[in-house]
């Protein structure tokens, strides 16, 4: 059997990040738009989605300052040209320059590039996921939330190797099992409904 080679090391060592869809939230009696921004680890193929309320640089520095959070360092994202990405590099190489990087040792982000957006697919199956457990409803900010937790859950859920037809055979490995150790959810998601008490 042919061996594939080993993938480029800048081809699984960095995090991408993308926007998404435009989405109405509910907000009182009023609709506002709101986005998805979207980073995935190209080591394990995770996903984490963050709601931004804009396209701005700022509200993509505040999303990137959200998924630190949440997941630790990252030394190098990679994005499209979008404004607001090339804003954010701007920003974060001023901010970095400031610091006394003696006393904070290595950088947290070695780099931005711009390149090519080779995590469009993880976006695609967002929206099919999305869509699949949302249809057509208006969610407030809380189920918004609750949504975007579960549809993180789903896409880190789905195989990254070959499931077979025995049932000696281990459980196909998936981003969740890299991630946190664990398969994943256990119970289906459920309907967004609103209940008025």
């Amino acid at each position: 059997m042919q061996r594939m080679a080993d993938l480029p090391e800048d081809m699984v060592t960095y995090v991408g990040v993308d926007y998404f869809a435009v989405f109405m939230v509910s907000r009182g009696r009023s609709l506002i738009k709101g986005y998805g921004c979207m980073f995935t680890c190209m080591t394990t193929r995770t996903i984490h989605i963050e709601v931004a309320h804009s396209m701005d640089t700022s509200s993509f520095i505040n999303a990137l300052q959200r998924y630190r959070s949440h997941r630790g360092n990252i030394e190098e994202i990679k994005s499209d040209n979008g404004t607001n990405f090339v804003g954010g590099e701007k920003e974060l190489r001023l901010a970095l320059a400031e610091w006394n990087q003696g006393r904070i040792g290595k950088s947290y982000i070695k780099k931005i590039f711009n390149g090519n957006s080779v995590w469009e697919r993880q976006i695609w199956t967002i929206r099919k996921v999305r869509r699949a457990v949302l249809g057509q409803q208006i969610l407030n900010d809380e189920s918004l939330n609750t949504l975007k937790c579960q549809v993180e859950a789903i896409i880190s859920g789905r195989p990254m190797t070959v499931i077979l037809d025995d049932a000696r055979d281990f459980e196909p490995l998936i981003p969740n099992h890299l991630l946190s150790l664990r398969s994943g959810p256990e119970l289906p998601p459920g309907l967004f409904v609103k209940y008025d008490f």
